[in-house]
């Protein structure tokens, strides 16, 4: 907040609120994008030991307000709509590639390739499929981290943009 107090013309904004004293600690905030201010106390009131919390009247514990419980219900249940269908076709596509690759590499012993050609092969193309997906993933992470940083919840940013 002092960063826009400072930012903006002292008529519009910087006036309103009288001398900069500190920062609040983000432990603090509801979230990282959350303004507030302290005011209408001196520095000493509000870094005095006895007074503080007694000054301090509408912070929060609960910064989803009473549906935090609610939001991850709803949380734990995208996640089960999500896995439930992810685990099946991980779970068909394996039983599908297993049975080609038992053909393919009993292909290569029939043509009397060495077991060890035959481990090389399919280290090979575990290595390959493996760094493949890896390469995908981050990508698409790459691609979906603005999304995920712009979601808000009860008007507040889950992560700091």
């Amino acid at each position: 907040m002092h960063e826009l107090i400072q930012s903006t013309d002292r008529d519009q904004l910087g006036d309103r609120y009288g001398r900069y004293a500190g920062a609040i600690s983000e432990s603090a905030l509801a979230g990282p994008d959350s303004l507030v201010i302290v005011s209408g106390v001196s520095e000493s009131e509000l870094r005095g030991p006895s007074s503080a919390t007694a000054m301090v009247s509408e912070f929060t514990d609960q910064p989803y307000g009473g549906s935090a419980t609610a939001y991850r219900t709803l949380i734990v249940m995208g996640a089960i709509a999500v896995l439930f269908p992810v685990l099946l076709l991980i779970n068909i596509s394996t039983q599908w590639g297993a049975t080609v690759r038992s053909e393919r590499l009993g292909v290569l012993r029939l043509m009397g390739a060495a077991p060890r050609v035959i481990l090389s092969v399919a280290a090979a193309e575990a290595f390959v499929t493996s760094l493949a997906g890896a390469l995908i993933g981050l990508v698409l992470a790459s691609m979906l981290r603005p999304v995920a940083t712009s979601l808000e919840v009860g008007g507040i940013a889950t992560v700091p943009g």
